[in-house]
């Protein structure tokens, strides 16, 4: 008879973030039944994948003096450290800076044109790539709570569904879109409306 492997899993997180972890969760404990996966977590989102099969026990942080493990209010200072030097959106608009590129209008003339910049034409583009698959994933993360809680149910920070879809605004780049606009008025086409600006955030 093969032993039982007794795992543990460790999340930190709140709601929806467990619930985006319920896959690899799932796969850590597989189907063979040769494994028992018990899960450290805020104690009623422990015991709700308990509940649905998800995990095979639930613990709570507190009572297995797991706050010390996994810190949740408390930044590493590694992490503090990082966040306190340039951003990469900060060196974006640095070197845009170097290049006069300060408003819509002259990236719209950059675009149009990117001269002997062609080189930043495409990082630029590849930062777009970066703000889009962000994007992507907070639509799925949207999707998957709707599917779980519905759309009005207390979730994460209290906030209820319309908070995660007023991020749906953010971009790390929000230059980089709004040129859009002045491209295609540019081109001929109308624009319905006062366009709303995507904002700088995450």
């Amino acid at each position: 008879m093969t032993a039982t492997r007794r795992l543990l899993a460790i999340h930190p997180g709140a709601l929806g973030d467990v619930l985006q972890a319920v896959p690899a969760l799932r796969a850590l404990r597989g189907d063979a039944g040769d494994r028992h996966l018990s899960l450290a977590a805020q104690p009623r989102l422990a015991r709700l994948l308990a509940g649905a099969g998800v995990v095979d026990e639930a613990l709570s942080f507190a009572r297995y003096s797991l706050q010390g493990v996994c810190p949740i209010t408390r930044v590493p200072p590694a992490l503090a450290a990082r966040l306190a030097q340039r951003s990469l959106a900060e060196a974006h608009a640095d070197a845009a800076a170097r290049l006069g590129l300060d408003d819509v209008a002259a990236w719209a003339d950059f675009y149009a044109d990117p001269g002997g910049h062609a080189d930043f034409y495409l990082v630029c583009e590849a930062l777009v790539d970066y703000d889009t698959t962000w994007t992507r994933w907070r639509q799925e993360h949207i999707a998957l709570v709707e599917r779980t809680l519905g759309l009005h149910a207390r979730g994460t920070g209290g906030m209820a569904l319309n908070y995660l879809e007023h991020t749906l605004r953010y971009r790390f780049f929000p230059g980089l879109w709004a040129l859009r606009d002045e491209l295609v008025v540019r081109g001929g086409g109308d624009l319905i409306g006062r366009p709303e600006r995507p904002v700088a955030g995450y």
